[in-house]
C-alpha cells in the first residue's frame, strides 16, 4: 500500500529568453524585478532588472506550457499478480507547438510594410481540469521476470479552457499604425472562463480520459532487473464544455483589417468577451456574427510513450525516453515531443540521475536530481539554474 502527493510544472520555448541571468538571480529579486527588451537597453542595468531577448534562427516556434500537481492517491497490492489504486490530480497545459518562423520577434520586426506572407494552419490552446481515476495492473510472471499491463480510467472536470484553430492557410500583412490585414481568414475560436477571477475556481465541463501501459522486465538479482522495457499511451480522451463557454466561427472570401491599438485597453482575461465581441463588430459590422454556440469539446494533449531502461550493474542504470504527441480529432493542447537519456546511480533509499534530454528536437538540456527516501529534487536544465 502507498500513498503519494506531489507538483511538477516545466515551462519550455524557444521564443524569448532572458539574457545572462539564471533562476537563482530571479529568486534573490523575486520581489523587485523589472523587464527590459534587448533593443531598448541603454548603458548598465540595475542588478533587478533583466534582460528579454529573442531566438533569432530559422526554425519554427514552440511554446510549452505545463502544471501537474498529484493529489491524494492510494495503490494497494492483492495478491502477488494484482494491484488497484485511486488517484486525484489537477493539471494544466497550454501553448503551441508549430508557430511559423516569420512571427519570430526579429524577423517580423524587420518585415517591411505592405509585404505580405502566408501563414499555414496554426493552433493554440489552454486548458485547466482535474482528474478522479481509478487504475488496475496486472502482474504475469515470466521465465526470467515478468510481464506487466495497466490502465487508468479518469473522470474529468474542466476548469477554463481557450483555443484559436486557424483551419486554413492566410496572408497576412503588417501595415503602419499598428494595423495589420488578413486575407481570407478562416478559422475557429472560443473559451470557457470561470465567472470568478480565480482559476481552478469553476467548474465549467467534464469529460473522460484513459491511460494504457505494458512493460516486460528482464530480472537477473532480487533487487533490480538487468533490462526493462515499456510502451504507454498517455492522456486519450477529452472535455467538453458547456457552462460559460463560447465558441466563435470567422470564414471570409475577404481581407480583414485589425488595429491592434483598438484592443491595448481591455483587462484580459475579465474582458474577454469584449475583446471577440469587438474583433467581430470590426470584422463583420456585427459584434454577434462570429458566434457559433455556447459549448465545444478539447481533447487531453495525447502521448506515445516509450521507454527503455538498462541495468548495468546492480546500482547503476541506464534510462531512454521518448514521448511523441499525438494527433486528436478535437482540438486541445499539444504535448511536446521529448528524447531524454538518464544514467544513474541508486539504491533503495538514494539515488543521483542525470538527464540529457531534447524538447521538439530544440536545444539540448542537461540536468541533474537526487532522491532520498520519498524526497526528490533536481532540475532537467541546470544550465537554467546556475
Amino acid at each position: 500500500m502507498g500513498c503519494k502527493s506531489r507538483w511538477r510544472g516545466p515551462f519550455e520555448n524557444n521564443y524569448a529568453f532572458l539574457r545572462k541571468t539564471s533562476l537563482l538571480q530571479l529568486l534573490n529579486h523575486r520581489n523587485d524585478v523589472s523587464f527590459v527588451a534587448a533593443e531598448d537597453v541603454e548603458g548598465p542595468l540595475p542588478d533587478n532588472t533583466f534582460v528579454v531577448d529573442f531566438f533569432n534562427d530559422g526554425a519554427k516556434r514552440f511554446v510549452n506550457v505545463t502544471g501537474f500537481v498529484a493529489g491524494p492517491s492510494l495503490a494497494v497490492r492483492l495478491g502477488e499478480s494484482h494491484s488497484v489504486g485511486i488517484f486525484t490530480n489537477l493539471r494544466t497545459a497550454a501553448g503551441s507547438v508549430n508557430i511559423p518562423n516569420e512571427f519570430s520577434y526579429y524577423k517580423y520586426d524587420a518585415r517591411p510594410f505592405q509585404a505580405g506572407f502566408e501563414i499555414p494552419k496554426m493552433r493554440v490552446a489552454l486548458l485547466n481540469w482535474s482528474e478522479i481515476g481509478l487504475n488496475y495492473a496486472l502482474k504475469v510472471p515470466t521465465a526470467d521476470g515478468s510481464m506487466n499491463f495497466g490502465i487508468s480510467l479518469k473522470y474529468l472536470q474542466g476548469y477554463e479552457a481557450g483555443y484559436i484553430d486557424s483551419e486554413s492557410s492566410y496572408e497576412h500583412t503588417k501595415l503602419p499604425g499598428n494595423t495589420i490585414t488578413l486575407g481570407l481568414p478562416n478559422g475557429r475560436y472560443g473559451y470557457a472562463a470561470s465567472s470568478e477571477s480565480a482559476v481552478f475556481s469553476e467548474r465549467n465541463g467534464r469529460g473522460l480520459g484513459a491511460d494504457l501501459g505494458f512493460t516486460w522486465i528482464s530480472q537477473d538479482h532480487e533487487d533490480g532487473y538487468r533490462l526493462k522495457l515499456g510502451a504507454s499511451l498517455l492522456d486519450l480522451g477529452y472535455l467538453k464544455f458547456n457552462k460559460n463557454a463560447q465558441a466563435h466561427h470567422l470564414q471570409l472570401d475577404s481581407t480583414v483589417t485589425v488595429e491592434l491599438d483598438d484592443y491595448d485597453n481591455f483587462d484580459l482575461p475579465n474582458d474577454l468577451e469584449t475583446v471577440i465581441r469587438t474583433f467581430s463588430e470590426n470584422s463583420l459590422n456585427d459584434s454577434l456574427s462570429t458566434y457559433e454556440g455556447s459549448s465545444f469539446r478539447m481533447a487531453l494533449p495525447a502521448a506515445l510513450s516509450l521507454q527503455a531502461d538498462y541495468g548495468v550493474t546492480e546500482h547503476i542504470y541506464v534510462n531512454a525516453l521518448y514521448t511523441q504527441r499525438l494527433p486528436t480529432f478535437s482540438i486541445g493542447p499539444r504535448r511536446s515531443n521529448l528524447l531524454a537519456v538518464t544514467p544513474r546511480w541508486q539504491h533503495r533509499w538514494l539515488s543521483v540521475s542525470a538527464p540529457i534530454s531534447v524538447y521538439n528536437w530544440s536545444r539540448v538540456h542537461v540536468g541533474l536530481a537526487a532522491r532520498l527516501g520519498w524526497l526528490v529534487i533536481g532540475s532537467d536544465d541546470l544550465a537554467g539554474v546556475f
